[in-house]
């Protein structure tokens, strides 16, 4: 998240004490003096004020302080906004908001994004023009206008009533060229971003991307792409968060844009500790350390976040010494005088990191708190998620373990829910582009079918015209017959459908797993080998990453092993890597030969359901001990599960959880016979007696 937080800022550079700020000012006073610059704008603006004060007429005031304000580059204070406010007030007491419509967004925009930030003022000036809105003709003044709303919308948290403003901009735009278009576009992708719209959000973010290259506006083009990043970062889809990164690098650098470049590195850094690849976590610390000594107008808000990065790094490790060498530059280079509000957010992240490798956990307490209360007042659910991460740390190393398990309660709760969102928007995006070939491919058949079709006989077409009402009469009647049954075996129909839609998912999952595989996964190999052999080691490392997490998807959409070795290996090896999850956990497993004695189908739901109680246990149990039994009996299959964890009240169970319901329907797909006991604090015990058809028969008593 940390590309939306930055996306907000437009500062100047200030010195972080008063020492270096009477000097700079001392420096660049001379630098006006020998220019004559300072003395010219001096001179001007006491000559605005003397002449102002020798008129009477609010007319006549109002027109010489607009003149001004359109001839001057004098700087904003608040005496001369004061000025600015009453022509303001004038022109709109006159009914010509036209008139003063860029004036107000200007006066907005140096509440907003000034050092002296005043999101109420900027608020309070903005809605001035509101009751005029109608009178207004001038289109561009007022989508200009409408981005400045946008973002005290965003500012305040008001995050539905921005998506309506910055909508309400691509409805009233003209030109679709100028810069408020492409923002907005821009903006609605953040906004969808943060509410976890992962489609929305693509499609405004790569409409905004095609518009700032037409325009020409390569930096914007490199915040859009830093936007698609941390988008798809934040879904956990790493090799496109890697592409739009890789142009940040190869663009930025050559357009000199190194604030976006370093930014880009700093969320890399991010991404991989998640990943716990620190390796490559600290690579991009270094790479973000590099190039935030470049000189850029945001220059500040980029080293704030690299220090604290590189101060939450160093107390990981325990390198006390660097972590003390950049929390003291961040600490030199924070001044709550000219700093906003989050940039005081990263000064506190690194002040807390601090605390906690002094051992002064109480102050680095209240701080880490002040901030899950923050996040959550913002909905940045992955900074909160974070912070309780931390905050259990803190708690460990303290000694405080109920504090210390509560934080952990929040943490994996927060963290199942991001996860349920990730998983729901990496099906919607893969599903999206599945649709998107589907669509391309259905394209060219009905191109085709249309040449085919013109080329047919009138007569020809009118005996299929007669068939097809033929067919749709029949159809018609049998819809009819089939709902009016459909009707009266409402539950069934129910459970008929849940099943489908567990078998059909399946099928999905393989197919998609299958055309992984078979597609895109040989196409990576090839194309890595051919960069070993012309020597592009850094970019075949690169694709072999992807070709990784590529495998990693497709053997959670399908457990190869279970095709591959059958299905007595595939429950073996699921009931062995139980102790990878959970080394404190006792697992003792005893299962005998049942290949082939179930279909295809079958043995799959019967993974899936061993595999969905053994998350189960391992989620919600709080257990000791696993006991695991599958054996072939005669003519059924009988599977016991056992584990002495805290039990539970099976009611609550069905109504709480998926899990137990997809435990059912699976069970019914294969004709078992699924049997639960369990009490609060007494453990749990599964059964499930599986039928085996005729032709498995002789399979058992061999």
């Amino acid at each position: 998240m940390l590309y939306f937080s930055f996306q907000y800022l437009k500062v100047k550079h200030l010195y972080s004490s008063k020492y270096k700020v009477m000097f700079k000012n001392t420096i660049i006073l001379l630098l006006f003096l020998l220019s004559g610059q300072y003395i010219c704008a001096q001179e001007s603006y006491s000559k605005f004020t003397a002449v102002l004060n020798t008129i009477d007429s609010p007319g006549a005031r109002a027109k010489y302080i607009l003149e001004y304000e359109q001839s001057s580059d004098i700087s904003y204070h608040e005496e001369y906004t004061d000025f600015l406010e009453e022509a303001i007030n004038y022109y709109l007491g006159q009914n010509a908001p036209d008139t003063i419509l860029n004036l107000v967004t200007s006066v907005a925009d140096h509440y907003i994004f000034s050092h002296q930030v005043n999101h109420q003022k900027a608020k309070e000036v903005l809605d001035l023009v509101i009751p005029y809105q109608k009178l207004i003709s001038d289109t561009t003044a007022w989508t200009n206008y409408l981005v400045q709303r946008g973002e005290i919308a965003i500012y305040n948290n008001n995050f539905d009533d921005a998506i309506d403003i910055f909508k309400t901009i691509l409805d009233v735009a003209v030109d679709t060229t100028q810069y408020s278009y492409s923002y907005a576009h821009l903006k609605l992708g953040e906004v969808y971003a943060n509410h976890w719209n992962i489609l929305k959000s693509i499609i405004h973010f790569n409409k905004a991307s095609d518009l700032f290259l037409k325009q020409e506006n390569v930096g914007m083009y490199l915040w859009t792409q830093s936007g698609l990043a941390s988008l798809y970062s934040l879904n956990s889809l790493y090799k496109e968060a890697n592409n739009a990164r890789n142009i940040i690098y190869k663009v930025g650098v050559e357009n000199k844009a190194f604030d976006i470049v370093t930014i880009a590195h700093l969320t890399a850094a991010m991404e991989n500790k998640e990943r716990n690849n620190q390796e490559k976590r600290l690579y991009h610390l270094k790479q973000a350390n590099e190039y935030s000594k470049h000189q850029s107008t945001v220059q500040d808000y980029v080293k704030a976040v690299n220090y604290t990065f590189h101060t939450l790094y160093y107390t990981e490790k325990r390198q006390i010494d660097s972590s003390e060498f950049y929390f003291k530059k961040l600490e030199n280079l924070y001044s709550p005088d000219k700093h906003g509000a989050w940039v005081k957010s990263y000064y506190l992240i690194g002040k807390a990191s601090n605390y906690h490798l002094h051992g002064n956990y109480t102050a680095a307490e209240n701080i880490i708190l002040q901030l899950i209360k923050d996040a959550k007042t913002t909905r940045k659910a992955s900074m909160r998620l974070r912070f309780y991460e931390t905050l259990s740390t803190l708690y460990n190393e303290w000694g405080k373990r109920e504090l210390e398990l509560q934080a952990l309660k929040n943490y994996s709760s927060l963290k199942d829910s991001l996860e349920d969102l990730r998983i729901n928007n990496q099906f919607l995006y893969y599903n999206q582009l599945f649709e998107s070939e589907k669509k391309d491919k259905t394209i060219l058949q009905q191109e085709a079918s249309i040449q085919l079709l013109s080329a047919q006989n009138k007569l020809i077409l009118m005996r299929w015209a007669i068939v097809v009402l033929v067919i749709g009469v029949i159809f018609t009647v049998f819809y009819f017959y089939k709902s009016r049954k459909f009707a009266i075996q409402k539950n069934k129909l129910q459970e008929n459908f849940s099943q489908r839609l567990i078998s059909s998912q399946e099928l999905e999952k393989s197919k998609i797993s299958r055309d992984l595989h078979d597609g895109l996964s040989q196409q990576l190999i090839l194309i890595k080998n051919r960069l070993d052999i012309l020597g592009y080691n850094d970019v075949s490392e690169m694709v072999s990453g992807s070709l990784d997490e590529l495998r990693s998807i497709t053997r959670s959409l399908h457990p190869a092993i279970l095709s591959n070795f059958g299905l007595t290996a595939a429950l073996e090896y699921l009931c062995t890597n139980l102790n990878k999850y959970a080394d404190d956990i006792e697992v003792s497993h005893h299962i005998e030969r049942i290949d082939n004695l179930l279909d295809e189908e079958h043995e799959l739901h019967l993974y899936r359901i061993v595999q969905e109680i053994l998350n189960n246990i391992l989620k919600h149990a709080e257990c000791s001990t696993i006991s695991i039994s599958i054996l072939p009996k005669k003519k059924d299959i009988f599977i016991r599960i056992q584990d002495n964890g805290k039990g539970f009240e099976l009611e609550e169970a069905e109504i709480s959880g998926l899990g137990m319901n997809s435990i059912r329907e699976r069970s019914k797909i294969i004709g078992g016979h699924l049997d639960i006991q369990s009490k609060k604090n007494k453990g749990t015990v599964i059964t499930l007696k599986i039928p085996v058809y005729e032709r498995h028969k002789d399979s058992i008593s061999r």
